[in-house]
């Protein structure tokens, strides 16, 4: 298995695409810490200005009803940590998944989008099969390493924040904790930056991970890496809508694009939870047995 992995991640790296998505990614972080830096300086040094932070807490402890402000405005004056700031390292990490989300995206559509009709378009899918490994095994190193370069692209963007982000802040934003409001216990929770950002990509993965996989259906079946590459992007295009319109039409709740962001549910009501797991689950289940079911049966006679 290590060896078919192996494999795979070297055919991966040899697509010039997948050197440009990276390259790409890189300047982006860059142009994103330039932005935040200078473009909404204005902003940040009011936000961060002590006095203004904490006459902003005070006023709406005071005069809010709502339970979640009165709570985070208590506990920044209580603790005078400013954990609103929004321009320096910690608040970009804060924001990974809104900064960057694309390039997970991407990783998530195109490797899976590729990963068999290339083979078949190549005919290098005679050669895997003539050795001792499986079609199970074959695509079973397949699936792990579409998650394993999801995995990979989102600790690259965690490391090169960091990296880059330090270059144009320092880095002592990084011991403000994450404070949250548990709807739970009505209270406020704290987190250091690196446990947030934990708990927020295990929140996230279901996502990515249940994109992979449809996309890796659709090009096991199709054998057509546009046709997969395309739908993937149109889906990922399309959730917005239609997680609007699961709200008020209920055969949209069905669809798995409104269940699959577990990070919706963070720190927050817990209603939904679990029929969006069970939904998740059985999409995973079916989507990855009849590809598994496909893939065993294809016939590589014409390859």
């Amino acid at each position: 298995m290590l060896k078919l992995l192996q494999n795979e991640f070297v055919k991966i790296f040899k697509k010039k695409s997948i050197f440009v998505i990276f390259v790409i990614m890189i300047f982006f972080v860059v142009a994103t810490n330039i932005i935040y830096k200078y473009k909404i300086n204005e902003l940040g040094e009011f936000n961060n200005n002590k006095y203004n932070y904490l006459k902003i807490a005070e006023y709406e402890y005071e005069n809010s009803n709502d339970d979640k402000v009165k709570s985070l405005s208590k506990f920044v004056l209580d603790t005078k940590y400013n954990i609103n700031r929004k321009n320096d390292l910690r608040g970009i990490l804060l924001n990974l998944f809104v900064e960057y989300d694309i390039f997970i995206i991407l990783i998530s559509v195109l490797i899976p989008g590729v990963i068999i009709s290339e083979e078949f378009h190549n005919g290098t899918i005679k050669q895997l099969l003539i050795t001792p490994n499986s079609r199970f095994k074959i695509l079973l190193s397949k699936l792990l390493t579409c998650f394993l370069m999801i995995v990979s692209t989102i600790f690259i963007l965690v490391i090169l924040q960091l990296f880059i982000g330090s270059l144009f802040f320092p880095i002592s934003g990084l011991s403000v904790p994450v404070a949250i409001y548990n709807y739970h216990t009505s209270s406020v929770v704290t987190y250091n930056i690196f446990s947030y950002l934990l708990i927020l990509i295990l929140n996230k993965m279901p996502m990515f991970i249940i994109m992979s996989i449809i996309i890796l259906f659709i090009n096991t079946i199709s054998l057509n890496s546009a046709v997969s590459v395309l739908i993937g992007l149109l889906l990922y295009v399309l959730s917005p809508i239609l997680n609007a319109l699961s709200k008020n039409i209920k055969i949209f709740n069905l669809f798995v694009t409104p269940h699959w962001d577990l990070s919706i549910y963070m720190f927050n009501n817990l209603n939904g939870l679990s029929v969006s797991i069970i939904i998740d689950v059985i999409y995973v289940v079916v989507l990855i047995f009849i590809t598994f079911y496909v893939f065993m049966r294809k016939d590589i006679k014409n390859v």
